[in-house]
């Protein structure tokens, strides 16, 4: 009786580990490897500390939540009183065949010094995502650019 009420909780353990659910999530300590991993390109982790006399911070983000709901948001903030115009360039990303594929892209010009943008789109399950943004900020005719990429998240 002793053995089978042992086989029967080592049984019923084993059916409870089998049954929660994995996170399929990746950390942040992680993403930084999959970039690599999947991209070759090291993600610079947006503009703090870069010299530039057109702008001065600008970041590019990512999140897709359990429903493949995707939100993408970057900015691009110029420098104060000297930056006229900032535009932005997002694209959606994803992993396929070995190569990262534009999904979805979106723009935005702003008659400013600051710009930023959040956009919407869904995505299918089994794939890495990324959001490529390209920022633009003038002073008059003349302009800096640069890229910066989000997160890998896998969905």
């Amino acid at each position: 009786m002793r053995t089978h009420l042992k086989s029967f909780v080592l049984i019923l353990a084993i059916l409870l580990v089998l049954a929660v659910p994995v996170n399929t999530t990746v950390f942040a300590a992680e993403e930084a490897s999959i970039q690599e991993m999947v991209s070759g390109e090291e993600d610079p982790g947006g503009g703090i500390g870069i010299d530039s006399i057109y702008y001065e911070d600008y970041d590019t983000y990512i999140s897709i939540d359990a429903y493949g709901f995707t939100t993408v948001q970057g900015y691009l903030e110029g420098v104060r009183g000297q930056t006229t115009r900032v535009t932005i360039y997002l694209y959606l990303q994803k992993y396929i065949g070995g190569t990262w594929t534009n999904i979805a892209s979106w723009n935005q010009t702003f008659y400013d010094d600051y710009g930023s943008m959040t956009e919407n789109s869904l995505v299918s399950s089994g794939y890495y995502y990324r959001v490529k943004g390209s920022y633009y900020a003038y002073i008059g005719t003349s302009y800096d650019h640069v890229y910066d990429y989000s997160s890998v998240i896998y969905h």
